[in-house]
């Protein structure tokens, strides 16, 4: 089976985040000082190979910015050696059983306490002053809030940049559903010096999926392999962290973007800090994807243009918030709104106090069923006569998806004799309406069998009946709807799921409408659902299910204000 690029796209953007980084660093001013390894001992004695560049002038003890990744040291090293020129200390370490660090790489299970090792080392060092701030992007972000979670005093500030969250609610599961496309991700840490073999797309149906790895690339990932059997959130509890985040009390500057698929992780740290009460959470949310907000920021993605302004200097973002935090530099940071939003549609840049900032009206649609229309249903304002609708989800029938975020273009066209999801409409917005998040959609449902996946997508309709996609699917495992239940669902009986959908900032125009897309499968992204409460490890056994959803459901999001007061 031949794949077209961008459903290759779908599966393996994980894999580019073991390619580094472009990082725009100013040229060389002032010679810099050959880097120093270390081999830093853990509280279990395992050494942790870790590289630190000084200052070629001034000292003896500086600031620090410190790195932790599993990509290989020698590249952060190098391209963060820049801040050298600005009075800071490097120091870059190689998780535990990565790049020259020894042990097992066991990923998120040992950061947390390897991170607490590594700053208590950093801060008996004599060229360290007390003030140590973290920076990275996916990984090397999670490992900074795994970092942190311990209390380090030394710990003043952290910039996680496209960020994950507690694995059950992100990475390997999100939401209960275990993601195929960290797959790939595990492959290339496992055999970084395999050549990448020819797949076999149709492979990816292989059950149970704990065989996937070795149909698919013809070798077993023992990582792969690990994970299918940690399929309870409690398997993760060395790995989760916002709980611990109430001791966390510093700076931090919460970076993500429209396409990334950690934004709202993202978010949910950002309200996890926020609702802890901790000050100085500022939010810096653009029209970016995962990792290309990294580099020389495109203007242009999945067919959307955003214009000149949506690029930043990052760089110099970065150096503002580590020169005033950790070296009480008065730039204005603290003063600074702490929300820096991007407005899809308007294509513009708001500064805001909160998220949700307290001028947002509060909207809320209701799902109205009795009507069908083209094959859709209806948002309505008021709430909808008592009524249901259902859609049948076969994960023998389920299709290699082309999804709209990471497809060649945004836009989509609905099918309207598609009988594997619901749609709704709201009315045509009258004039050019500002719609966003956090949002939410609490889905009243029934099934026929014992579990069931649910995704829900928003999107814009125009006036020609094309859709875009707003940003990726928000989405939940129904077993797992309360974030600890694994009981099978009660047959035919309602249930409600809130699914947390992802941030986003859009304006409607006039005559287009709000599209509400539910359905049960998003592959190959996240395994199929088999419709069966078997241990995922070793079921193949696969049933259809039947959805019914009531039109007691809602969606909530805010209406944005154009204009600051």
């Amino acid at each position: 089976m031949t794949l077209p690029l961008p459903l290759a796209r779908t599966l393996l953007f994980i894999a580019l985040l073991s390619v580094p980084h472009i990082l725009r660093c100013q040229a060389a001013e002032t010679p810099l000082r050959d880097p120093t390894n270390h081999r830093v001992p853990m509280r279990d004695g395992v050494a942790l190979s870790t590289s630190v560049r000084l200052p070629a002038q001034g000292g003896p003890a500086f600031p620090v910015i410190f790195v932790r990744t599993p990509y290989g040291k020698a590249y952060d090293a190098e391209q963060r050696a820049h801040y050298t020129r600005h009075g800071y200390a490097v120091v870059v370490q190689d998780c535990r059983g990565t790049g020259e660090s020894v042990g097992d790489f066991e990923p998120y299970l040992h950061e947390k306490e390897d991170g607490y090792d590594a700053l208590d080392w950093i801060s008996r060092q004599a060229w360290c002053d007390g003030h140590v701030g973290m920076i990275g992007a996916s990984y090397s972000a999670q490992v900074q809030w795994l970092a942190a979670a311990g209390g380090h005093p030394v710990l003043k500030a952290l910039i996680p940049q496209v960020s994950g969250t507690d694995p059950f609610f992100d990475v390997p599961y999100d939401h209960g559903i275990l993601k195929l496309s960290m797959i790939e991700w595990a492959y290339k840490l496992t055999y970084p010096e395999r050549e990448t073999p020819v797949y076999v797309w149709d492979s990816l149906y292989t059950l149970p999926v704990s065989r996937i790895d070795e149909a698919f690339f013809g070798v077993d990932v023992p990582l792969w392999n690990r994970w299918t059997q940690m399929d309870r959130p409690e398997d993760w509890a060395k790995a989760r962290f916002l709980e611990d985040l109430r001791n966390v009390d510093i700076p931090v500057l919460h970076v993500s973007g429209n396409w990334d698929v950690e934004a709202l992780s993202t978010q949910m740290n950002w309200q996890r800090m926020q609702a802890y009460g901790h000050a100085h959470q500022h939010f810096l949310f653009g029209p970016w994807e995962h990792t290309g907000f990294l580099e020389d920021v495109p203007t242009t993605f999945s067919g959307i243009a955003y214009g000149e302004g949506s690029r930043l200097d990052f760089e110099a973002i970065w150096l503002r918030w580590f020169d005033h935090w950790l070296k009480g530099t008065a730039n204005g940071v603290s003063q600074e709104k702490p929300v820096q939003l991007f407005v899809t549609g308007l294509n513009t840049w708001v500064a805001l106090n909160e998220w949700p900032d307290t001028r947002f009206a509060r909207r809320t649609w209701h799902f109205n069923l009795s009507r069908p229309a083209d094959g859709t249903h209806a948002l309505s304002s008021a709430p909808a006569p008592p009524d249901t609708a259902s859609y049948t989800y076969v994960p023998d029938s389920v299709r290699l998806n082309m999804d709209p975020e990471f497809a060649e273009s945004a836009l989509f066209q609905l099918d309207p004799h598609a009988r594997d999801r619901i749609a709704l409409l709201s009315p045509p917005f009258p004039q050019r309406t500002v719609l966003g998040g956090p949002a939410y959609a609490d889905l009243v449902f029934a099934v026929d069998r014992p579990d069931v996946d649910l995704f829900v997508l928003l999107a814009e309709m125009d006036t020609a009946g094309q859709l875009r996609a707003l940003t990726h699917p928000g989405k939940v495992r129904a077993s797992f709807r309360d974030g600890r239940s694994v009981a099978p669902l009660p047959s035919a009986e309602f249930a409600t799921a809130r699914i947390d959908l992802f941030p986003f900032a859009h304006a409607f125009s006039a005559g287009s409408r709000l599209a509400v897309i539910v359905r049960s499968s998003w592959f190959p992204r996240y395994i199929r659902n088999l419709g069966t409460s078997d241990p995922i490890e070793s079921a193949t056994r696969t049933q259809a299910v039947n959805v019914r959803l009531s039109s007691a459901g809602q969606l909530v999001l805010y209406e944005i204000p154009e204009r600051e007061p």
